[in-house]
């Protein structure tokens, strides 16, 4: 499968106006391969479930906080999962998600240690990850 797509041009008649999609280049490769979906069509799909600052968020997540609450922060045997109810917004209010991710927390509801503040997150940073969590916690909140 070629990068270069191509669209149709149609011209009802010589009168009308044309319409022309010009060739469009696939930035990250082609939408599917033999093996499956692609990383792109993957993109595609998060760009229709997630806002854009929770795709901001998910980067900053994935960098920060996934080693420990997993990639869709559905936990590990080192962090929880932030899916539990105990994690959603009437139980953790914006300012003590802020507060647990940028100066930590100490262990609570799991035996799996403290959790680490992270302070070189920036509050724009913070904001993000927590819309990215929210989103995952119930997607339909922000619609």
């Amino acid at each position: 499968m070629t990068e270069l797509r191509t669209a149709l041009i149609t011209t009802a008649s010589l009168a009308a106006p044309v319409i022309v999609i010009a060739p469009m280049m696939a930035l990250d490769g082609p939408y599917e391969t033999g093996d499956g979906p692609s990383l792109d069509m993957e993109r595609h799909h998060e760009r229709q479930m997630f806002s854009q600052l929770a795709i901001a968020g998910m980067r900053t997540y994935r960098a920060s906080c996934m080693e420990c609450h997993g990639e869709r922060a559905v936990g590990t045997g080192r962090g929880p999962s932030l899916l539990d109810p105990i994690y959603h917004r009437r139980s953790l209010p914006k300012r003590e998600f802020h507060a647990a991710v940028s100066g930590g927390t100490p262990q609570q509801n799991w035996r799996m240690g403290d959790m680490p503040g992270f302070s070189k997150l920036t509050f724009n940073q913070i904001e993000q990850i927590e819309r990215y969590v929210r989103e995952l916690q119930r997607p339909t909140d922000f619609r």
